[in-house]
């Protein structure tokens, strides 16, 4: 089995997922009042954003731990990735609404660097 290509694949998912929810997090303030003019008032339930982090923690939970397990055995994308889940935690559990805006956006960005930095590590890993 190429955990290599596995990773490589999640880590794309996951580069995604993460910036879709950073952009989504760091654009929801600003412009929940013109939601309903659109039709899209669904993207400001709070089960939307439970469902992408969710999605987000499944597939970096899946992609680092088999990058770290399998191919590179190196501990700083998970760190990135925890940051960021502590970021989102915070953001999500605060009871000061100034909170959520900045620490949302901000998980969501360190979950992209972990899925970067786990492509760049296992691709470096590839070539040795």
């Amino acid at each position: 089995m190429n955990f290599q290509r596995i990773t490589k694949r999640l880590d794309h998912i996951g580069i995604t997922a993460s910036t879709i929810c950073a952009i989504h997090c760091a654009l929801m303030p600003i412009f929940i009042n013109f939601l309903p003019l659109i039709g899209l008032t669904f993207l400001s339930n709070k089960w939307v954003e439970l469902i992408m982090i969710t999605i987000v923690l499944i597939v970096g939970m899946m992609s680092l731990g088999t990058a770290y397990f399998m191919v590179h055995h190196d501990i700083v994308p998970i760190l990135y990735f925890l940051l960021g889940f502590t970021f989102v935690l915070i953001g999500q559990l605060s009871k000061y609404e100034i909170i959520e805006p900045i620490f949302l956006p901000l998980g969501g960005v360190l979950f992209a660097v972990a899925h970067y930095q786990n492509y760049k590590k296992g691709k470096t890993k590839h070539l040795h």
